[in-house]
């Protein structure tokens, strides 16, 4: 149940991201890179939550404002 929107909307990501403002980037079994790319190229705001003990690993840091052109947050557990 808990991954029921993930596989169930897999298909219809693209579509509900244009649709909205800001587009999650949860964690999942590997890097957020898909998920982030998904949402920056529908266009909304990508917000990450990411565990207290990992760290994102984000592309070009050095070239991109992450902190300017996104949310992060981080959850404590998944409830």
């Amino acid at each position: 149940q808990r991954f029921a929107f993930a596989r169930d909307y897999h298909m219809h990501r693209g579509e509900l991201y244009a649709r909205s403002h800001f587009c999650l980037v949860m964690p999942g079994d590997g890097n957020t890179a898909g998920r982030l790319f998904d949402a920056m190229v529908s266009g909304c705001v990508p917000v990450l939550m990411l565990h207290p003990d990992t760290y994102p690993v984000l592309p070009f840091p050095t070239r991109i404002p992450w902190s300017e052109i996104s949310i992060i947050r981080q959850v404590e557990h998944e409830e």
